[in-house]
């Protein structure tokens, strides 16, 4: 039966009490259609009590009330998004671990279809928190922007976090010249050789001198980067690699390299020896950066 409460001489049927008795309901059955249909319902002030009221609490209701939400701002309704969005910042510096997901998922969402300086604000925000999953946040948000991506949100990031998230934006977005002369900050916080990789393959754009120096850090990498920069290394020096590097579980890039190079020789002589690989590398603990 729906919650009432009474104003003046006239009762009202509370409608955001009301969907919050109502039981919980199996996702694609028609009760949970329903009552995403009743919440499209509510006026702004409801849904973003119904929101509220439903954070911590009941997170069916919170994502629902939040697509609610994001459906009438994408119609237009920009008021009362800033509203929402305001409340939920006040909320994140005292809250605690699950809270603080909570709320920075629902400014996430709404960040995806306000206008941008809106967007710009959250990013902002997100950039500036002192909890890494947070600045992932204002990271996926800002790969999102594509070529309209705000740099200096980007370079301010990276000045004060120095996080692996902000370099690798930096790899897509900033200038070779940029790139090469911040090639030893950005290849300090890089975890991986594919990431180094990218880095390398942009720098050697203009400079490709400056792959010469992956020679002692990572030979698969250097002959990836190499061919991807259409440049072919002397053969003795790919036998050497391939030698130190034959049971290597990066073999296949190795290979892929080569045969960008027009290597044949060498790549059959890997697949007459490719038992001898299978058997090595059965016995060999794996390293996943090739000498």
């Amino acid at each position: 039966m729906p919650i009432s409460i009474k104003i003046g001489r006239y009762q009202k049927v509370d409608r955001v009490a009301h969907i919050r008795s109502i039981p919980p309901c199996e996702p694609g059955t028609d009760e949970r259609k329903l009552l995403r249909n009743l919440c499209r319902c509510l006026d702004g002030d409801e849904i973003e009590r119904l929101l509220f009221s439903s954070l911590d609490s009941d997170l069916l209701l919170r994502d629902i009330s939040l697509q609610v939400i994001c459906e009438n701002l994408a119609d237009g309704n920009r008021s009362f998004g800033r509203r929402i969005i305001s409340r939920l910042l006040r909320l994140v510096p005292k809250a605690k671990y699950r809270e603080r997901e909570s709320y920075g998922l629902c400014l996430s969402k709404i960040g995806e279809v306000c206008e941008t300086r809106t967007r710009r604000r959250i990013q902002r925000y997100f950039l500036a928190s002192p909890y890494s999953r947070m600045r992932q946040r204002g990271y996926k948000s800002l790969s999102a922007e594509g070529r309209r991506i705000p740099k200096h949100l980007v370079l301010r990031s990276w000045n004060s976090w120095r996080d692996p998230a902000s370099a690798d934006l930096l790899i897509q977005h900033f200038s070779p010249t940029f790139l090469e002369e911040n090639r030893v900050g950005i290849s300090e916080v890089l975890t991986h050789p594919s990431e180094v990789a990218r880095l390398y393959i942009r720098i050697g754009q203009e400079s490709p001198d400056v792959t010469q120096n992956l020679r002692d850090w990572d030979a698969i990498t250097y002959c990836y980067v190499s061919a991807k920069l259409g440049r072919r290394i002397h053969k003795s020096i790919a036998r050497k690699y391939l030698e130190r590097n034959l049971v290597n579980e990066r073999l296949g890039i190795l290979l892929w390299a080569f045969a960008k190079m027009r290597f044949w020789d060498l790549l059959e002589e890997v697949r007459v020896r490719l038992p001898e690989v299978h058997t090595r590398r059965h016995n060999t603990p794996y390293s996943g950066v090739g000498i």
